[in-house]
């Protein structure tokens, strides 16, 4: 026997096992990483799925039935899947009605571990509508999962569920999860279960900041060091011209081991906000400091230092120094009317970092129509915009952007269908591809290939180059309004009604 050549060959295929558990990894938080840059370092996904709804199912390891409504992007962390939906397809018996829905789920089979649900905000007649169901996706760190629930309130919930115990200072579970009027303290109480979600702390944005928010809250939070960041979702009144709560804060922050607002920003963004504050806070390093970046619904990407400046004042909340601000919109959308086709847009995708550069495209409401959007990238430490693309739709996206053969590339979709290459450096478009019906969610860039799906319940993978390549188109038979992700080498596909996790394993 050649022992020499059965040492090398035993070697490559343990450095070759090593190299695939190393590029496994979790996706804890929208895009992922704190740099909300759309990329997986995943290896090994499938390039054609088929969830068996027509045929026989391809690569699928397993699915999960939701309900009729999912717009949050799946999290994965530490075995547990999380994911948004409604309640119209109720999974435990005593949460009847209107609701948005958390599902925690075991990353092997899907099987539920926990649910939290919280049951409709009534009162503001311009925000969460019937039925929307839950849009945030959660961050979690460590044991701890924050999250923008319906109701305009940032929770702390712990990843065990109550059959880890009830951890924290928050003793009123049943009370809340029992649809009363949790604050006047009304209403019958639920019997809890280990299928309950452990709240530690929650803190409601309406009624101790007077936010206003608008149609939803789906700010997706950020976790750095000991803060939570997250926006208000602060938005016009019903009219939709003004806000009822012009100077209340859009970036807030707070305490993530006690839910204390720690600092809140200054910049009364919504004495000018189009329609509603969506987007979500994005980390950088900014001239050496830590730092956030905020899109704004007045259309302006904001940069502000992650440490808050603390108030003089004992017990008042401090501020959240800004540290440039740059506008998404080029000056000829902004010479006309908000609700011109070509006019200018809200921020609703998330700033995205790659080195040092921030990329983020503009859009509106889906309820307005497709129009004219814009597709920006800044420096970094300044804001200055290095070039845009004016003629891109309205876009509700997050860019993807990687270093592939040699080049920076970067992908993005547009409400108008379109996905688009461009060289991320320079901003050339390389090729654009018209998918024929509207794109919600991000693209996913991971091993190779560009993942996106689209209204009509396709998923299409092209291959991640300057040479326009479709590799598949997948149907799903339900909208795909979120976006896909890879998570320790499974895909992740969410329609409205199903969860699908997919595997060449």
């Amino acid at each position: 026997m050649d022992h020499s050549r059965l040492l090398v060959s035993l070697f490559a295929a343990l450095t070759a096992v090593a190299a695939s558990a190393a590029l496994a990894a979790d996706w804890p938080e929208f895009a992922g990483h704190d740099d909300r840059n759309m990329v997986s370092p995943e290896t090994g996904l499938p390039d054609t799925v088929n969830p068996g709804k027509k045929g026989a199912a391809l690569h699928l390891k397993w699915t999960v039935k939701l309900s009729t409504k999912a717009y949050g992007t799946p999290v994965v962390a530490n075995g547990r899947i999380f994911v948004g939906t409604n309640n119209n397809n109720p999974r435990l018996p005593q949460y009847t009605g209107d609701r948005g829905v958390l599902l925690c789920l075991d990353e092997k089979d899907g099987h539920l571990l926990w649910e939290f649900s919280t049951p409709r905000n009534g009162a503001l007649k311009n925000f969460d509508h019937l039925g929307l169901g839950l849009c945030s996706s959660p961050y979690v760190d460590g044991d701890r999962l924050y999250l923008m629930t319906t109701r305009c309130e940032l929770v702390c919930l712990t990843t065990a569920g109550l059959g880890g115990g009830n951890i924290g200072p928050f003793k009123d579970e049943a009370k809340y999860y029992s649809g009363a009027d949790f604050a006047k303290g009304g209403g019958k109480t639920f019997e809890l279960t280990k299928t309950d979600a452990d709240i530690v702390w929650l803190y409601d944005l309406v009624k101790e900041l007077k936010v206003s928010p608008h149609d939803s809250t789906d700010c997706s939070p950020l976790v750095h060091g000991d803060i939570v960041f997250t926006s208000s979702n602060n938005g016009v009144n019903q009219g939709h011209k003004v806000s009822d709560a012009p100077d209340a804060p859009t970036l807030c922050a707070f305490n993530k081991n006690t839910g204390a607002l720690v600092a809140t920003d200054d910049c009364h963004m919504s004495r000018k906000v189009f329609h509603g504050h969506w987007s979500n806070p994005t980390l950088a390093r900014i001239n050496g400091k830590d730092a956030v970046l905020y899109g704004s619904g007045e259309g302006i990407l904001y940069a502000f230092d992650a440490e808050p400046v603390a108030s003089a004042e004992p017990g008042k909340a401090g501020l959240l120094q800004k540290l440039w601000s740059s506008d998404a919109n080029p000056p000829e959308h902004r010479a006309k009317d908000y609700h011109n086709r070509e006019g200018p847009s809200d921020v609703i995708g998330t700033p995205a970092i790659f080195k040092d550069r921030i990329y983020l495209t503009v859009g509106q409401d889906p309820n307005h129509g497709d129009g004219i959007g814009n597709l920006s990238c800044f420096d970094l430490n300044t804001g200055k915009v290095l070039w845009h693309d004016p003629t891109i739709h309205r876009s509700l996206c997050t860019c993807s952007i990687a270093e592939i053969g040699g080049q920076t590339l970067l992908f993005v979709g547009d409400f108008g269908g379109y996905v688009y290459c461009y060289d991320a450096i320079t901003g050339k478009q390389y090729w654009v591809h018209n998918t024929e019906s509207a794109i919600w969610g991000s693209t996913l860039v991971a091993d190779g290939k560009v993942y996106v799906g689209n209204t009509r319940g396709e998923l299409l993978v092209f291959a991640a180059s300057k040479d326009k390549k479709i590799l598949s188109t997948n149907a799903f038979g339900s909208p795909i309004q979120n976006s896909p992700v890879a998570a320790n080498g499974v895909l992740y596909v969410m329609t409205h009604t199903d969860l699908f996790a997919f595997t060449n394993q």
